[in-house]
């Protein structure tokens, strides 16, 4: 509920809430992970200049878990790890940012993806050529897996920011496809096998309270500051009163479960007269909290 703080006067509306796998959910992930292409690129070496070896502060590493441990300590157990890699690390290089995304295996159990930004350090990517890949590694790349006790690990080296975001990109896609749509395409098997990776990542997520991503406070920062110089439009426009107070404040009425229906039309944002409003709140679906 709008609420003006002089009049009283109020305005009703009711807002489709972000839910995991929904179209809410969906556009907050993207738009947030979106945001880290603002930041302007690190270029580091040219990802085709293969002639030589080059300078890099950027890695790309991929962590597992041995199953030595069950799969629920696996998911409760995997952010504790995380932090005392990314501890050890800055103990080692001095002060780093990261962007880390989470995944689930085949098996249920979890993995992380994540880009390292060092600050303070530069490593030696050297072109790799492997059995099964062929790309950039850090030459000091055990230096860095050894900080890694807890299962299987792989180091990369990252020819620019903007690159491994891209790169990273495409595991975030598998927790924000329409899971509705891709079943409805029946004659794609592997768009309903990215359905099914992206429903078993996000019940995983769900179940043990896991966010998707996560990106360093000192990197968020600097995101939101290159983000918000460019909001000028009217409407990140905030009204305040005489004494710097906003105009307006909004407070949560409750909960309601189900669809809002108008002229034969389901709208999740729409805005509510008193006689609507307190229909849905008899309805018996409302539920509301206390502020």
């Amino acid at each position: 509920m709008k609420r003006n703080r002089h009049t009283y006067e109020t305005e009703i509306k009711a807002v489709k809430a972000s839910k995991r796998g929904n179209d809410v959910y969906r556009y907050r992930v993207k738009k947030r992970f979106n945001e880290l292409f603002n930041m302007p690129d690190i270029k580091c070496f040219e990802y085709k200049d293969r002639s030589k070896n080059h300078k890099t502060n950027l890695a790309y590493i991929t962590m597992t878990l041995d199953r030595k441990v069950t799969l629920v300590e696996a998911w409760r157990l995997i952010g504790v790890y995380f932090n005392r890699f990314m501890s050890a690390i800055s103990k080692k290089y001095g002060k780093v940012c990261a962007i880390r995304v989470w995944e689930a295996h085949k098996d249920r159990y979890p993995h992380i993806h994540v880009i390292l930004v060092f600050e303070e350090y530069e490593f030696t990517a050297v072109w790799h050529r492997g059995k099964k890949k062929t790309c950039w590694r850090i030459q000091e790349y055990r230096d860095i897996k050894k900080y890694w006790k807890y299962g299987w690990s792989d180091v990369r080296a990252i020819d620019s920011f903007h690159g491994g975001v891209k790169y990273l990109s495409k595991y975030i896609s598998k927790i924000v496809i329409d899971v509705d749509k891709q079943y409805k395409e029946k004659t794609k098997e592997s768009s309903k096998s990215n359905a099914r990776k992206a429903i078993r990542t996000l019940a995983l997520l769900w179940i043990f309270s896991k966010r998707a991503f996560s990106i360093s406070r000192g990197l968020l920062d600097l995101i939101k500051t290159l983000h918000n110089s460019n909001q000028q439009s009217p409407k990140y426009y905030v009204q305040h009163d005489l004494e710097g107070k906003t105009l307006y404040v909004w407070i949560l009425l409750g909960f309601f479960s189900g669809q809002i229906i108008q002229n034969n039309v389901v709208r999740w944002s729409v805005t509510l007269s008193r006689p609507d409003f307190s229909k849905i709140k008899k309805s018996g679906a409302y539920v509301e909290r206390a502020l």
